[in-house]
């Protein structure tokens, strides 16, 4: 009995070393690329492999949208950044005993202005990608965003918003 339990507890911990060096050697090999210089470079965008699945997307219509998403998030990179510290800078002011109601409008007006400005990017992106697209491929999309947005509607609950199939209070069809 001991030397089966042995066994077992050596095969996990030959498994559990055999990944961990595994993932070294990916990391090791990341970083000597960037030591080179070599650009890091998403092979495969999720967001563009999800378009590309569902829109049925040519290869060359996937490296084009791909390079559009790449530049579009690091348009949008900054943006976000400067909201973040924008909400810390409230949320240390909050963490006072007194609010100064001036700056916190200030700190609002700020982040709501970062907003617009990414999703003024966001659409301008999206509208980029739709050039790209055969016009079955644009009707694809606009069903998509219409089943995404009526997934998400603010009239409805948050259990119904998911499509609860077992909660009591979701729409049963």
């Amino acid at each position: 009995m001991k030397n089966k339990i042995l066994i077992i507890v050596l095969i996990l911990s030959l498994a559990v070393n055999a990944g961990i060096i595994i993932s070294m050697a990916f990391h090791v090999n990341a970083i000597r690329k960037f030591v080179r210089g070599e650009p890091f470079e998403m092979k495969r965008n999720p967001i563009v492999r999800n378009i590309e699945r569902k829109m049925g997307l040519s290869k060359i219509q996937t490296e084009e949208i791909n390079k559009i998403m790449s530049q579009a998030m690091e348009d949008v990179k900054p943006l976000r950044q400067q909201i973040m510290e924008k909400r810390k800078e409230l949320m240390a002011m909050l963490s006072g005993d007194k609010i100064d109601p001036n700056k916190k409008k200030k700190l609002l007006d700020d982040i709501f202005a970062l907003q617009r400005q990414v999703e003024e990017k966001i659409i301008d992106n999206m509208v980029s990608i739709r050039q790209k697209m055969t016009p079955e491929q644009r009707q694809k999309m606009n069903k998509f965003f219409d089943k995404r947005m009526d997934m998400f509607s603010p009239h409805m609950p948050p259990h119904q918003m998911r499509g609860c199939d077992t909660c009591p209070l979701s729409p049963k069809k």
